[in-house]
């Protein structure tokens, strides 16, 4: 019989010293996210919105709309200067991969003959997403007893 041997993990097959994991820290744009002072609401809103649900795409109106209202929120319980930008600046920033974006977003414009309309902007979640690893891997985490 012809067995096949397991997929080796990506952890595996990288060398994870210090070395790697703090350019890893410093570059990879799931550990920026991590690290920024907005992943629960990044995290949370985007598993709400895509994750969960299971939507792959969605019109920039719709999801500007559904963030402004998660902002509103927020804003009214912690303060109005807790997220003090409109929510397109906040998902023009998810989607960009300059050190201060996270790359979790793809932006993108439909072609004309698709289900979308070719003149209205789409954000989604890549295939290998960061957005739909985070909210697992976070809400995986539980405290341990004693």
């Amino acid at each position: 019989m012809n067995a096949e041997k397991p997929a080796k993990s990506i952890a595996s097959r990288m060398s994870l010293d210090y070395v790697t994991l703090d350019l890893l820290r410093q570059n990879h744009p799931a550990w920026r996210l991590l690290r920024s002072d907005h992943a629960p609401l990044v995290a949370g809103f985007l598993h709400r919105v895509f994750v969960a649900p299971n939507v792959r795409t969605m019109a920039q109106a719709d999801l500007a709309e559904a963030l402004e209202d998660e902002l509103f929120g927020l804003r009214e319980r912690l303060g109005e200067g807790a997220f003090p930008k409109p929510a397109l600046e906040y998902l023009n920033d998810w989607a960009g991969n300059d050190t201060h974006g996270f790359a979790i977003l793809d932006s993108m414009r439909k072609l004309a003959g698709h289900q979308h309309s070719a003149t209205e902007d789409y954000y989604g979640i890549p295939r290998a997403g960061n957005a739909s690893l985070i909210p697992a891997y976070v809400f995986s985490i539980r405290r341990r007893p004693g």
